[in-house]
């Protein structure tokens, strides 16, 4: 995920760090990349990500469990279009959280 330096320095989260993202609905897990030119309320994540792509022997991950990189995870059922399906990712509201080191 990219993120703005000042919400990863005030989570307690540096780039290249594994963090969470989560709400009320779900919890998700996300290397953070650091860039100055979002607004520091925004999180940007590729779609998708937690796919494995095999023409790039990328593994993939649990799409249902904490630990995938899935952002479906973050929304509640109630706000999915019942029309077209579509997900309301760029509206929903989440906080960045450090992965204790162990």
């Amino acid at each position: 995920m990219k993120i703005h330096p000042d919400t990863a320095e005030a989570a307690g989260v540096k780039g290249g760090d594994w963090a969470f993202l989560e709400n009320n609905h779900g919890r998700i897990r996300l290397m953070a990349r650091l860039n100055p030119s979002l607004h520091p309320k925004v999180v940007c994540a590729p779609y998708g990500w937690w796919q494995a792509c095999t023409a790039l022997d990328l593994p993939g991950q649990p799409p249902l469990q904490e630990s995938s990189a899935n952002q479906n995870l973050l929304i509640a059922d109630k706000d999915i279009d019942p029309l077209s399906g579509s997900v309301p990712h760029r509206s929903t509201r989440c906080r960045l959280v450090a992965e204790e080191k162990t």
